[in-house]
């Protein structure tokens, strides 16, 4: 029973990052490029097995290790600055 109260705050967790992701503004085109960034790093979190339950408990540490992941991916940098920016204006919105 307690397992499932934890998987439900972890999904709490994840509707909540998507409602920032979607809260921080912009134009359609924005809010859907920003909700399928967010959607990716969340999916990133879940791959590594890093569980979440609360904005607070988002480390610097997790977010460097996405961008290693993403650097070894190939992407182009002009990519990786804009998928930062969309991770900064998310926790901006969180607060």
């Amino acid at each position: 029973m307690a397992q499932k109260s934890a998987r439900s705050k972890i999904e709490l967790f994840r509707k909540e990052f998507m409602t920032h992701a979607r809260q921080a503004g912009g134009s359609f085109a924005t809010v859907a490029d920003r909700e399928r960034i967010a959607r990716q790093f969340l999916n990133f979190l879940k791959e590594k097995g890093i569980k979440l339950r609360q904005m607070d408990s988002l480390k610097v540490k997790y977010i460097e290790r996405y961008i290693v992941e993403r650097k070894a991916n190939s992407i182009s940098h002009r990519t990786l600055q804009n998928e930062m920016s969309v991770l900064r204006s998310v926790l901006a919105q969180a607060g």
